[in-house]
């Protein structure tokens, strides 16, 4: 099957006049009620735009963060929706909750071309649950949906998962048309040799699609907190660092079974009272905050002999510049058919000014890990005829 076999995009539709749902993913980086970094914001301001300029009505959802349990503390999409006003040059209206007779008069009110964002779907517990009655309520009044939340493809949730198939008519969006095209290079028969580096914090939505990554890779590099779970995996100390000790097991599986080669950070930058060292191995107490100096120019070295390369997660703890240094020196050696993808990434690349080295910058981290890895995306799937 194609990659958009059996999928409607925005020119197929008859959008004039009409209630449009777009899910987006706002998903983007938070300090505070500070956006560090708008790149998801500005993915899907062209679908948008596409959809005004034709006279949509247009409802905005998505979710922000993960609250977890606790769904009524979770950060509200308050200032995503004041600054995609700003990108757009137009009113965005802000509706402070999902469901309810607030959303249900913002429907109504909407003119063509006007936008309302609801608030953040993961504040209602229905969301991840995946409820069909939260979905129903969502879908409500709705005669198109568009998909343009890539990065959240993966998920099995109701916005995702289920409220397409309640809307009289649905297509992927313009983000979503270029992230299916732009990953089709690292789809199945990749250039050779072809590398993957997985970095980040988050391991456990990950090392499943990592099974499937180590087979189809030539050379795996590993760093942040994945990288750190296979060093412990190896029987390496890891200090303080935080690693996923539940994953451990099935990293020393794949340790000795994946065909690829595995290649492991060979020193840490590790805080020392006020200071910054660079250690072989960590002590107690040590918690790595970023690859050291040789790894990253291992890591570049092991690149540059590379034909094909996917990268999601940093090497460090990125959001403290002086821990963006390993990050630096790997990004050197990517070959220029490569793809990196992920929020963090994203901030990374753009602290850095990178982006022109990258063939394809992917909004997904998870999603693009799984969809690389071979595993069908629900996002992508319900949106089929």
């Amino acid at each position: 099957m194609g990659l958009l076999d059996g999928i409607a995009t925005l020119d197929d539709v008859l959008v004039d006049g009409r209630l449009v749902l777009v899910r987006v993913d706002f998903s983007v980086p938070m300090s505070g009620a500070h956006i560090v970094d708008d790149a998801r914001i500005r993915a899907s301001a062209g679908t948008i735009e596409d959809l005004c300029a034709r006279g949509a009505r247009v409802v905005l959802v998505s979710h922000l963060g993960d609250p977890g349990s606790s769904c009524a503390s979770g950060p509200s999409l308050a200032p995503v929706g004041a600054r995609l006003g700003e990108i757009l040059g137009k009113r965005v209206r802000f509706v402070p909750a999902c469901t309810g007779e607030r959303v249900a008069r913002a429907k109504r009110d909407l003119q063509p071309g006007g936008i309302a964002l609801l608030e953040n779907l993961r504040l209602h517990p229905g969301e991840k649950a995946n409820d069909p009655a939260f979905a129903a309520t969502i879908a409500e009044g709705i005669d198109v949906h568009v998909g343009d939340a890539f990065a959240t493809a993966h998920r099995q949730h109701a916005s995702i998962a289920r409220v397409p198939r309640l809307v009289p008519a649905r297509a992927a969006g313009r983000l979503v048309v270029r992230e299916l095209r732009g990953l089709a290079p690292a789809i199945g028969t990749p250039a050779r040799p072809f590398a993957a580096v997985l970095g980040g914090g988050k391991v456990a939505d990950k090392i499943v699609a990592l099974g499937r990554l180590a087979e189809a890779a030539d050379v795996l590099l590993l760093g942040g907190r994945m990288g750190l779970t296979f060093l412990a995996a190896a029987g390496r100390s890891v200090g303080a660092s935080p690693i996923e000790i539940a994953r451990v097991g099935l990293a020393a599986e794949l340790l000795r079974t994946a065909r690829a080669r595995i290649v492991l950070p060979v020193d840490h930058v590790v805080r020392r009272g006020d200071g910054l060292e660079i250690v072989r191995e960590l002590q107690a107490g040590d918690v790595a905050c970023d690859v050291g100096p040789r790894t990253a120019e291992l890591f570049g070295e092991l690149l540059a002999g590379c034909a094909s390369a996917f990268w999601n997660g940093p090497l460090g703890m990125y959001e403290d510049r002086r821990f963006l240094e390993g990050t630096r020196g790997m990004m050197v050696g990517f070959p220029r058919a490569a793809i990196a993808g992920g929020g963090d990434t994203l901030a990374a690349v753009s602290l850095l000014g990178a982006a022109s080295r990258f063939a394809h910058l992917s909004t997904g981290g998870g999603a693009t890990l799984a969809y690389v890895g071979g595993r069908p995306l629900p996002g992508i799937e319900t949106l089929r005829a």
